[in-house]
């Protein structure tokens, strides 16, 4: 057993606890959910719901059941046990589905906890009646050591007296390291008690106490000084540990030189599971994916990842997730007529079970949410990252309308999530080019300096999108957009010359070769998506020369400019090119 993993730590303060509330933490990396029912039990268990792995700590405490916020499964006060499951609403559950209970308790104004069960006695025993002052917990982004180091040399100034020299003991369980400290002058009936909470291997979360509690009528000014003193502790300890990194970098050139180049280099691939398939609308299938191990990265709105296929192909789809669904990514896939391996993959070969690589997320369609009003016009599957951005939307009560246009009723996609919209989900269906385009013009009108415009769908959805807003007054970086793939016939014969102002390059682009394969040959590591000019991950900074923009990711006014090229479709009109790389 790992050291530490069966012994007692604060791991909430019972003011964390209010009424109906649920509280999220962990432990040793271990994801706990606290929550205290009416009749005034605290339970501490595993932060995820059996069915389908979804985080309980963003479900619904009624008082009596912690209930999942994402099939509704409800789990009983004290025992854990599953009591209903919605989708079998006459059948009741099995004894055995039933959630890991940690073992805990409530003391001295704290939530104790222990992954493993322990007889050992709390590190902290009180032998005051009176419950005693219990100090705002405090997170410090370094590891448990530093943390530990650091206390052992710290000093407090516990308000009484003028005696500066502080006596400090720790006290320690009978086996393992000190993860509690207290700290008392001589001079001083009160001790400030300091306990550890090791929240993941790089968290340390300090809760802390004073005992006896003072009187009511200068606990202000202690909760006031303490809590001072130990936001300064987190500052010198986090400066501390980043000066120390800092250094390490400096002395060791290799590893900087490997940090550099790996920045722009793809994102490391993970396994992930098919957990969930299902046909949304005619010719979408939605996935879900779940890590094989650990955790995924989080996302924002609009963000896509890479699927790795075992066919060889990478192919990227944006996420439909809402807020709070960090466990799991959803997709959905539209099956092309043309397909090259892509998407006739998935529809025919991909399963629940099936495990494949993923990459990312990446996110070049990023929402704005500081305006009052946002629009969002979604063509076909390009409803997906806006469904994500009309989630986040909800959540945050910003005003939004959704605008869908779809062939029909049939091809309307992920309609599961729609209910929460109301009257904010606007669906066209069965609309001509010339009445989608009417549509929009009615929808948008004048430009108002307080709302901003999102497009995704077909490429000639979203230019006529475009072309509407700026014949209407919208500036650009008012219009948002996002093509799924690059239309335009690529000029791939021109030759230049590229040079490399940063490293002093010169590079000659031949005929059939892009500016992305040159550089990646000549050992210039640069990410990439793609690979069609629709979604900017290989941007870099143009300094001389004349572009020849053949992308769709940059507006106009971009183009225009002439200071940004993708690199993966864009040429050159002049003899050479100089970029800022």
């Amino acid at each position: 057993m790992a050291k530490g993993i069966a012994e007692w730590y604060p791991v909430a303060s019972i003011k964390d606890l209010r009424e109906r509330h649920v509280f999220q933490t962990e432990l040793f990396g271990h994801e706990l959910v606290v929550w205290q029912a009416d009749d005034g039990y605290v339970n501490v268990w595993e932060n995820r719901c059996l069915h389908r792995g979804s985080r309980l700590s963003v479900g619904i405490n009624d008082g009596a059941e912690l209930v999942c916020a994402y099939h509704g499964w409800r789990y009983a006060n004290q025992t854990a046990g599953c009591t209903y499951i919605p989708a079998h609403p006459s059948n009741s559950p099995a004894r055995t589905i039933c959630n890991r209970v940690y073992p805990s308790f409530v003391r001295h104004g704290f939530v104790w906890s222990a992954l493993e069960q322990c007889s050992d006695q709390l590190v902290v025993e009180l032998t005051n009646d009176d419950e005693p002052l219990v100090l705002r917990s405090l997170p410090l982004d370094v590891p448990l050591e530093e943390v530990q180091k650091h206390l052992q040399n710290c000093e407090f100034n516990l308000g009484e007296g003028t005696d500066d020299q502080v006596q400090k003991h720790k006290y320690a369980p009978a086996v393992g390291e000190p993860y509690s400290y207290k700290y008392r002058t001589s001079n001083s009936s009160f001790s400030v008690h300091l306990m550890l909470q090791p929240f993941d291997d790089k968290k340390t979360v300090i809760h802390g106490l004073v005992t006896p509690a003072p009187k009511k009528e200068s606990r202000l000014d202690w909760l006031l000084s303490l809590n001072t003193q130990l936001a300064k502790f987190r500052e010198e300890v986090e400066s501390s540990i980043s000066v120390d990194m800092g250094r390490w970098l400096d002395t060791d050139d290799t590893h900087a030189h490997q940090v550099s180049q790996g920045a722009g280099s793809r994102v490391s691939e993970m396994e992930v599971v098919v957990s969930k398939r299902w046909l949304t609308a005619i010719d979408i299938v939605g996935f879900e994916l779940r890590p094989v191990e650990g955790g995924l990265p989080t996302f924002q709105p609009g963000a896509h990842v890479d699927l790795h296929l075992p066919n060889g192909l990478s192919r990227q789809y944006s996420l439909i997730n809402g807020p709070g669904e960090q466990d799991r990514y959803q997709i959905g896939v539209k099956l092309e007529q043309n397909s090259r391996g892509g998407s006739k993959f998935l529809h025919e070969e991909l399963h629940e079970g099936d495990q494949l690589l993923l990459s990312g997320p990446h996110n070049n369609f990023r929402l704005r949410r500081d305006t009052p009003q946002t629009l969002l016009f979604a063509g076909g599957i390009g409803l997906t990252p806006l469904l994500a951005m009309a989630q986040a939307l909800e959540r945050t009560d910003l005003s939004f309308i959704l605008h869908y246009f779809v062939q029909s009723s049939e091809h309307l996609a992920f309609q599961e999530r729609f209910a929460q919209f109301g009257d904010q989900l606007k669906t066209h269906l069965g609309l001509s080019p010339a009445e989608t385009e009417q549509r929009v013009v009615e929808t948008l009108g004048s430009y108002d300096h307080l709302s901003q415009v999102y497009a995704c769908g077909p490429p000639a959805m979203i230019s006529m999108i475009r072309e509407t807003a700026m014949s209407l007054g919208w500036p650009p970086e008012a219009v948002h957009f996002e093509y799924f793939k690059n239309e335009i016939i690529l000029d791939e014969f021109s030759a230049f010359e590229i040079h490399l102002a940063r490293s002093g390059m010169t590079l000659s682009v031949d005929s059939g070769s892009t500016i992305l394969d040159v550089l990646r040959e000549n050992g210039v590591a640069l990410a990439s998506s793609c690979e069609q000019g629709a979604c900017g991950t290989c941007e870099v900074g143009l300094l001389e020369g004349e572009p020849n923009h053949q992308d769709v990711y940059l507006n106009e006014t971009e183009h225009e400019a002439g200071t940004r090229i993708m690199t993966c479709v864009s040429r050159s009109h002049s003899d050479r090119l100089v970029l800022d790389i």
